[in-house]
């Protein structure tokens, strides 16, 4: 590449990282460097401080190194000071002893208060010093806000809606707010917005800034610029009143979230966020914090006897994501694992798949990037946050392979397995015909399996050989206690899985066909080595660990599936029905007589007949029934 112009690297870099394309922008980095074009302005200092955290392994020049941080102003003599205070009534004795009481002051905490906006804005005009100058003379000074007319000031000498941000960023870093005016807030809002017409309309404005927070003049304003034909004043002063009517909405809207956080009710808050959405009102930054602390403090991750409804949480979080806020990674794995443990699987699974679409960017009001938590970034880009900040927005194309993502930090493996597992605990409920299995639910006791497969697709990490050591033992529980009841029976039908036929239960092979078919791939072997090899080493542990897993209970559906199980999809053979009818004979007899001991006797002898540790003996004969 070749060009007559250089700082490209200024113009191309923040644009495409601004837009979510970072690894563009990384490409079109090297081509820069490559051409020794480097940045020369502070423009790109997001996008290095980016690289910093979430590609550590990119060394940076020395140029690019300078860009990290801010820099600090040079600060004014007192000689410059003075002369620029001679002419105002107001001036400031910038003595050896002022700089004394100056120190101690700092010292002890105590700091200097000017109310005099006039005195700052006369500062900001001067053009004998640059504004990034004046900005770190005023921090040392003790100033903690500028008012209306200093940042007026700084927009008539740089008037650009970019420089007016950028110095506003500055001012922030050292401290200093724009405060809560009525034209400052609605100056900056014009720049971030990007109304160049606005925004120069009320740089230039004839009326004083202060009289923007008059409200109660604001018709009389209206009239008299209406009949001098001064429309732009008259744009002006509505966008004001509507600006400053949103902040009041946003400021008691918010408030509200808190108070009923703070009652440890979700409840409410759900509707009030419909409302903030309807009414494209935004959360503040404070308020998604208090949030994610609330409910790490105050949730536990299973089931207790708190008073929280769960399930309202977890309406609210789906909510907040689309406002555009996530929780920390902590706070979303404790409602996750509440959910869980609870048994709500279908609130579980609807929360996890809205958390996946929001860090893809799909999912929230910003559009090629997102939010994510202070706590949830990497320490090199946490620690270059001002303190007041709780989020940063990076670009949505952050590749999901990185182990600083969001979604790795939320979908640990810990949290992954305990969702396999619950589907195996709750699988409960009765197929019809023509199941489209196209959700979890459809999947039955592999619904954990479908949902993580799921999650798998869209970039959560999680290869088949720990899948398989999370579902092998699973299923064997699953099997040894006799869970499984009135599935449908599956049948291969071309590349659907058709269920014609009702069954009691489901064939050992059947089962792992439903756990290949929830995982998209053979994540389970051929049934004669998972039999010999895998579950037969699970029963023996659940011998030693769980052993009310091979008690006897009612022996008739007992006996019954376990020869299902053993048999597999060829049926059951002759003996195993008639001593099913067998059973049930003298079960009905043992009713009959209301005799207790005779009733013991016959289960005793039933299970006599074949108990629960035959249950994994001679699989190697049956291996033709299986293949």
């Amino acid at each position: 590449m070749t060009s007559v112009r250089q700082n490209l690297y200024d113009e191309f870099i923040p644009y495409l990282f601004a837009q979510g394309e970072e690894g563009i922008a990384r490409d079109w980095r090297r081509l820069f460097i490559s051409h020794n074009d480097l940045p020369t302005t502070e423009a790109s200092r997001p996008f290095l401080q980016f690289l910093v955290g979430f590609h550590p392994k990119i060394q940076l020049t020395t140029k690019e190194q300078s860009f990290l941080t801010p820099s600090k102003p040079a600060l004014l003599s007192s000689a410059d000071l003075n002369n620029l205070l001679r002419d105002d009534n107001s001036q400031v004795d910038i003595s050896f002893d002022y700089q004394i009481s100056k120190s101690l002051g700092n010292v002890f905490g105590i700091k200097e208060q000017t109310d005099n906006d006039g005195l700052g804005a006369r500062w900001f005009a001067t053009l004998d010093f640059s504004i990034e100058t004046i900005i770190g003379t005023v921090s040392t000074l003790g100033y903690s806000e500028i008012g209306p007319l200093s940042l007026q000031s700084i927009a008539r000498r740089e008037p650009s809606p970019d420089r007016l941000l950028h110095h506003i960023a500055q001012l922030q870093e050292s401290g200093i707010s724009i405060g809560n005016s009525t034209y400052s807030k609605t100056l900056q809002h014009f720049a971030t917005v990007g109304d160049e017409e606005l925004f120069e309309g009320l740089t230039h404005t004839a009326m004083h800034p202060e009289e923007f927070d008059n409200f109660a003049k604001h018709p009389s304003f209206l009239s008299c610029a209406a009949a001098e034909g001064d429309f732009m004043l008259c744009r002006l002063l509505l966008e004001a009143s509507h600006l400053k009517t949103r902040q009041l909405l946003e400021e008691s809207t918010n408030g509200a979230l808190l108070v009923c956080l703070k009652a440890n009710n979700a409840s409410p808050m759900v509707g009030f966020m419909d409302i903030m959405a309807d009414g494209n009102i935004e959360v503040m930054h404070s308020t998604a914090n208090a949030i994610s602390k609330h409910v790490c403090e105050e949730i536990v991750p299973g089931p207790a006897k708190d008073g929280v409804d769960i399930s309202s949480y977890a309406t609210m979080y789906r909510r907040l994501l689309r406002l555009g806020y996530p929780l920390a990674a902590k706070a979303s794995q404790i409602i996750l694992f509440r959910l869980g443990r609870e048994g709500l699987h279908d609130e579980r699974d609807d929360l996890a798949l809205d958390i996946v679409s929001f860090y893809e960017g799909s999912l929230g009001p910003e559009r090629g990037s997102f939010r994510v938590h202070k706590l949830d970034l990497p320490d090199a880009v946490a620690q270059q946050l001002p303190k007041s900040e709780r989020f940063m927005s990076i670009p949505s194309k952050l590749s999901t392979t990185s182990p600083y993502h969001p979604l790795q930090m939320v979908f640990g493996t810990e949290l992954l397995g305990s969702i396999i597992r619950w589907g195996f605990r709750s699988s409960r409920g009765m197929p019809w015909d023509g199941t489209e299995f196209s959700k979890p639910a459809h999947f039955f006791f592999a619904r954990g399996i479908k949902l993580v497969a799921m999650l798998k697709e869209r970039g959560v990490r999680a290869d088949d050989s720990w899948a398989r050591s999370v579902i092998v033992p699973a299923l064997t529980v699953l099997l040894v206690s006799g869970e499984i009841k009135r599935f449908h029976r599956p049948q291969k039908h071309g590349h659907h899985y058709v269920t014609p036929k009702v069954r009691e239960t489901l064939s050992l092979k059947e089962a792992i066909r439903l756990c290949n078919l929830a995982w998209g791939s053979y994540v389970l072997e051929r049934l004669p080595e998972l039999i010999h090899h895998s579950m037969k080493e699970w029963k023996l542990k659940f011998k030693q660990t769980q052993p009310e897993l091979f008690i006897p209970h009612e022996r008739e559906y007992a006996v019954g599936s376990r020869l299902w199980v053993k048999y597999g999809p060829g049926g059951r053979p002759p003996f195993a029905t008639k001593l099913k009818r067998q059973y049930r004979q003298q079960q009905e007899g043992a009713d009959a007589s209301l005799d207790p001991d005779a009733q013991n006797s016959t289960v005793k002898e039933s299970s006599e007949v074949k108990t629960e540790d035959d249950f994994f003996q001679d699989f190697e004969g049956f291996d033709r029934f299986l293949k």
